[in-house]
């Protein structure tokens, strides 16, 4: 395959199965309970604000002979 030119190619195939798959999937998936969906929601809220409180990348102290910011 031709990496500069995917356009090329006849993807429909592959696509085709995706789609497909997809629809299987979604017809064997159950509904979560609204309790349960609801729980998920407030775990990704407190998540969320966890990482908004944290910093981006936790600071060490430097080991014996390390300059710092290395």
């Amino acid at each position: 395959m031709d990496r500069q030119a995917p356009h090329l190619y006849d993807t429909s195939g592959p696509e085709g199965d995706w789609a497909r798959h997809i629809t299987e999937v979604e017809a064997r998936a159950i509904p979560a309970f609204k309790e349960l969906a609801a729980l998920l929601d407030q775990v990704e809220r407190q998540l969320d604000k966890l990482a908004s409180d944290a910093p981006l990348m936790p600071t060490f102290p430097a080991a014996p002979g390390v300059p710092e910011g290395r």
